[in-house]
Parts: C-alpha cells; sequence; structure tokens
C-alpha cells in the first residue's frame, strides 16, 4: 500500500503513480492547448486534443481516455486491432 492505498490498478497493472502522471500530462495538455486557443482568439473547445499511442499498451490508453483523452490515435492499424478489446 502507498498511502493508503494499492499501489497497483487491477485491471493491468498499471500502478497508480503511472495513472497519475498520465491524468496530470492531459491536464498540462488540456491547459496549454486552452492558454494557445485563447492567445489565438479561438474558443478553447475549438481545439481537439487526441492521444496517440504508438507503443502503449491498453491500459495506459484507457488510463488516457479516463483522464479526459477519449480521441485517441494509432499508428498501425494491426497495433490499434491487437491492443483493443473486442467487446469495447
Amino acid at each position: 500500500m502507498t498511502g493508503g492505498r494499492a499501489s497497483w490498478y487491477f485491471a493491468g497493472m498499471i500502478s497508480v503513480q503511472d495513472q497519475e502522471n498520465i491524468a496530470a500530462n492531459v491536464n498540462f495538455l488540456r491547459q496549454r492547448i486552452a492558454s494557445l486557443a485563447e492567445a489565438a482568439g479561438r474558443p478553447a473547445d475549438s481545439v481537439r486534443l487526441m492521444a496517440v499511442t504508438k507503443t502503449q499498451d491498453w491500459d495506459r490508453v484507457q488510463a488516457a481516455i479516463r483522464a479526459g483523452a477519449p480521441l485517441i490515435g494509432e499508428n498501425r492499424w494491426q497495433e490499434a486491432r491487437d491492443k483493443v478489446p473486442a467487446d469495447w
């Protein structure tokens, strides 16, 4: 246990620290996008964040989705096919 909670996420053994890092990165990018959009005179919601999952496993992809990056891209369809569960 770390800080009163399990240090590993049950679904795919992604650590809580990794989940928190992913969430912090997504949050940072969302704030940066909003700032740059405002500077360009555009509404923040006119820019979409796409997370590209090259070499990342499905558990990390899910962590990014949960953190607020639901638009996901993959460089190779074969990798996407192998990563994403059929029932998703």
